[in-house]
């Protein structure tokens, strides 16, 4: 039996990696991190608190259209979190904010957690 393997791009993945959001380096931050994902694509993320509440945060990538939809929607669901919710951000959460992304690029939404989760570790 074959399955299909859903290679769709929904909408508002498609959205994200084409305008992404919350790009950009933090000159004043007060936590930082860079990984190297298994494909080889490379994020980091700064954030900057205001009392115990992410208050700003970015990344930058040098990865495909899904890393920048996952960069993206990480840094969405994070902002006005405390560090301790941020880190109960999943990849099927960043998934879920993207309503979806190709099945061969699911592991864009683990490198975007792993890296805020690095992030929140500097801080």
């Amino acid at each position: 039996m074959n399955e299909e393997i859903n290679e769709t791009w929904s909408e508002k993945a498609l959205a994200l990696a084409q305008a992404p959001v919350n790009l950009g380096e933090m000159k004043d931050h007060d936590g930082v991190s860079l990984v190297r994902g298994p494909c080889g694509d490379r994020m980091a993320i700064w954030i900057k608190l205001e009392g115990r509440v992410i208050d700003e945060i970015s990344f930058l990538t040098d990865g495909c259209g899904a890393t920048l939809a996952a960069g993206s929607a990480v840094t969405e669901l994070a902002r006005g979190c405390t560090a301790f919710k941020a880190r109960s951000i999943t990849p099927q959460a960043v998934i879920a904010f993207c309503e979806g992304l190709p099945a061969s690029h699911t592991h864009c939404a683990f490198l975007a957690v792993q890296t805020l989760n690095k992030a929140l570790d500097s801080l």
